[in-house]
């Protein structure tokens, strides 16, 4: 079976389910997606910076993508490794 969406593709959660009362209704972009066992898409979906679990079911697409770099703010931080391969941040 086919996935429906790609990723950073904009979909409007359509669920009715109890658990999306809170974003039925709302814009978010694909930010991850996998195929379940029995063949059924399920996908991660960021809505204003939290990411849900959707069933493909309960999206339905808009047409635009948001840009590669959407949920990236800039920030970055150095690691560095001791020799049995803990990491730990740099100050």
């Amino acid at each position: 079976m086919k996935n429906k969406f790609n990723f950073y593709e904009k979909v409007i959660v359509i669920s009715l389910k109890k658990e999306y009362l809170k974003i039925s209704g709302l814009v978010c972009v694909i930010s991850g997606m996998a195929q379940n066992d029995d063949g059924s898409w399920g996908y991660a979906v960021s809505v204003n910076g939290i990411v849900w679990n959707i069933d493909e079911g309960d999206l339905e697409s808009t047409g635009e993508f948001a840009p590669k770099n959407f949920n990236r703010t800039g920030e970055t931080i150095r690691v560095i490794v001791d020799e049995n391969g803990r990491g730990k941040i740099k100050n």
